[in-house]
């Protein structure tokens, strides 16, 4: 269901621009301050993710979850290089970096609880996109 509903929400549900596309994906894998039901949700992920070296069906389904997200993040710095949106990244390498700065940032705020690093990890994030992917 997770997995279904996550590609659905990728394919259907997000901008076209690269830019603000790449920022509602970052926005939407990243709790919001003070969403306390959304901030338990990521913690039951998470919870579930710690067991996928136990079990081969969540194995299974993160390494999905993984591929699509990193699919769609490299997609859009591929059309973002290509449009002139973007500076000349590597778009896989550029997106491998982009999912492990959030998922860390994900996996420290949301297992501490701390709101506050969430936020200022996002703002570390929206200025490396700014400095080195983004042309301004």
């Amino acid at each position: 269901w997770l997995l279904s509903h996550l590609q659905t929400e990728l394919e259907t549900n997000l901008p076209d621009e690269p830019q603000v596309r790449l920022d509602a994906i970052i926005d939407r894998m990243l709790p919001a301050a003070g969403d306390e039901a959304e901030i338990r949700f990521r913690r039951a992920i998470l919870e579930m993710r710690a067991q996928a070296p136990y079990y081969e069906t969540y194995h299974d389904q993160f390494r999905r979850s993984d591929e699509l997200i990193l699919g769609e993040l490299t997609e859009i710095l591929e059309t973002g290089v290509e449009t002139g949106e973007f500076r000349d990244v590597d778009p896989e390498e550029t997106a491998e970096l982009l999912y492990s700065l959030v998922y860390g940032t994900l996996e420290r705020g949301v297992s501490l609880e701390d709101e506050a690093m969430l936020a200022d990890s996002r703002t570390q994030i929206d200025r490396y996109l700014e400095r080195t992917v983004y042309e301004t």
